[in-house]
């Protein structure tokens, strides 16, 4: 077929059995509003099922938006045990807020982010068990403005290492809306106690699944 320009379309809706429009414009669409399927327009005349009458709530997602596969963002040598870690950093004491592990998150397709499935799994430890130093993962478009993920948490961490866990849904946010985009640890020791350095590591169990509209 010859490639079409899209411009602006328009909507139609009316039942199954009425006759669908002709000459309207390229990209246009029909909501058979009694069975649920819409129809594109190629050419402004024939009719093409995008979503079929009695499709389920996940095929219609999945025709609609894309859905990357599962990523690991932490990966090593091969161990006997199948666990891996990150390299350690350290911050010293005094440092100010830092990120200590990233990963870019780049689908072949650029568009617009919808949601992310998140399984981040990091451990952390310190010089010393007395004094608080907090950590927090954050998120953002690639080389913008990070969002955090999760409210920043502050502990006493000791010399052995903990290990932490921050799973869910995070839907798409200012500054954290589009493909491709960048996930971050970020660490802060202690301002002034002797020895409240910060070490920390990511664990390869940790994943990031996207779901986006390509555009």
């Amino acid at each position: 077929m010859t490639v079409k320009k899209e411009a602006t379309i328009e909507r139609y809706i009316g039942l199954a059995a009425d006759p669908k429009p002709t000459d309207v414009r390229i990209g246009s669409t029909f909501l058979e509003y009694d069975t649920g399927a819409l129809y594109v327009t190629y050419d402004g005349t024939l009719w093409t099922p995008k979503i079929l009458a009695g499709d389920d709530f996940v095929s219609v997602l999945a025709k609609l938006f894309e859905w990357t596969s599962p990523t690991w963002i932490a990966t090593q040598a091969l161990t006997s045990d199948g666990i891996q870690w990150s390299d350690e950093q350290t911050l010293a004491v005094g440092m100010a807020e830092t990120q200590v592990f990233g990963a870019i998150f780049e689908p072949p397709k650029k568009g617009t982010l919808i949601a992310v499935e998140l399984g981040l799994v990091c451990q952390l430890k310190s010089g010393e068990a007395t004094a608080a130093k907090k950590w927090r993962w954050k998120a953002r478009n690639k080389d913008g403005t990070w969002v955090n993920l999760h409210a920043e948490v502050s502990e006493n961490l000791t010399t052995s290492y903990v290990e932490e866990t921050r799973s869910g849904n995070f839907y798409a946010v200012t500054n954290f809306n589009k493909v491709p985009f960048e996930i971050g640890l970020f660490c802060t020791p202690h301002a002034s106690t002797a020895d409240a350095t910060i070490i920390s590591q990511v664990k390869n169990a940790s994943q990031v699944v996207a779901v986006y509209k390509p555009s």
